[in-house]
Formats: C-alpha cells, structure tokens, sequence
C-alpha cells in the first residue's frame, strides 16, 4: 500500500510513499532513541549553538522562498 501528501491549496499529490514494515519503524524508533541518548549527552553548549545554526538556516530559506515569483 501507499499514501500521499496533498497540497491542501491546490489538492495536488506532492509525493506518495510506500508504507513502512514493521522491521522499518522498528528500526526508525531505535534510530531515534539513540540519537536522542546522544543527544541528551551533548553539552548544552553545543545544543544551543546547533538549535541556531538550524533557525539560521530556515531564516535564509524563508527569504529565499519569499522571493521567488510565481
């Protein structure tokens, strides 16, 4: 089986996926479980200054995006 994402705007498909096994999500929670174990070991540090690398980086999408004419 598959699902889509639709453009609620303009009720296009954006992409379909296939489903996921249950081996796959078995294995995405283990991913994310040890990321976040990782994670939580990070200094605060460097949690802070990653957190705004990532609002840097969507800023810049954002006024990038903004400036495309359609």
């Amino acid at each position: 089986m598959t699902y889509q994402t639709i453009n609620p705007y303009t009720n296009e498909t954006v992409a379909t996926f296939a489903d996921a096994t249950l081996e796959e999500v078995d294995a995405a929670i283990a991913a994310a479980h040890g990321a976040f174990l990782a994670w939580r070991e990070t200094p605060f540090s460097t949690r802070t200054a990653v957190l705004a690398k990532a609002a840097e980086l969507l800023r810049a999408d954002k006024r990038v995006k903004s400036q495309v004419v359609v």
